[in-house]
């Protein structure tokens, strides 16, 4: 098979089994020389990207299995660039939004924040950093909110830089609601003791 050349240089990646048995992985650029429109040899550059390739592969193995276990846990996971852009979200966006993943991915995470609620945080509550946990409410398809607690993590490549913002969310509406009965018959027995002019005394 003939090889055919152009002028410009290009690049491709080559594997190499070393002395000890290794497999080494090479990315070789190309750079053509012709004199007078004719091919007389090529310059070569190699350079070592095993360590890189491995570190890739990795990489993606974790995050396939980061991906399975977010896709079968009832808490809402996503994951955020450093704009606040949702590039992945797990399944239980159904039935904590209503909504389908697709629907969701490429959409900045503040549009799920309830409106009345994004003055008050901001749109940079994507931003917060590893462990900071909130507590705010999420607008569902049909208008709706849902009280959600909510658990940012930043993972950083190893300049320090953020490569995505993980976020999970955890429904806790029923425990707002609870919360909030509570709080209304706690209302509801100071008025009472306040207008029968009696000492209440906690046992």
């Amino acid at each position: 098979m003939t090889e055919t050349y152009t002028n410009a240089p290009f690049e491709m990646e080559t594997s190499i089994e070393a002395k000890d048995g290794q497999i080494l992985k090479f990315s070789v650029l190309h750079i053509p020389n012709f004199i007078q429109n004719e091919l007389v040899g090529l310059h070569c550059i190699a350079r070592d990207i095993t360590l890189q390739s491995s570190m890739e592969k990795a990489l993606k193995h974790s995050e396939k299995k980061y991906r399975l276990l977010a896709d079968h846990t009832g808490e809402m996971i996503a994951t955020l660039n450093i704009n606040g852009i949702i590039y992945y979200i797990s399944p239980a966006c159904k039935p904590l939004l209503g909504y389908d993943a697709t629907e969701l991915i490429g959409r900045p995470v503040w549009e799920l924040f309830y409106p009345p609620d994004i003055e008050k945080l901001g749109s940079q509550e994507w931003m917060n950093e590893d462990g900071y946990s909130n507590i705010l409410r999420l607008r569902r398809r049909d208008g709706s909110s849902v009280w959600v607690e909510v658990v940012s993590n930043t993972l950083r490549y190893d300049s320090g830089n953020v490569r995505e913002i993980v976020k999970v969310f955890r429904d806790i509406t029923s425990r707002k609601t609870l919360e909030d009965v509570l709080a209304t018959q706690e209302r509801v027995m100071s008025d009472i003791v306040e207008t029968m002019g009696c000492r209440r005394c906690d046992l």
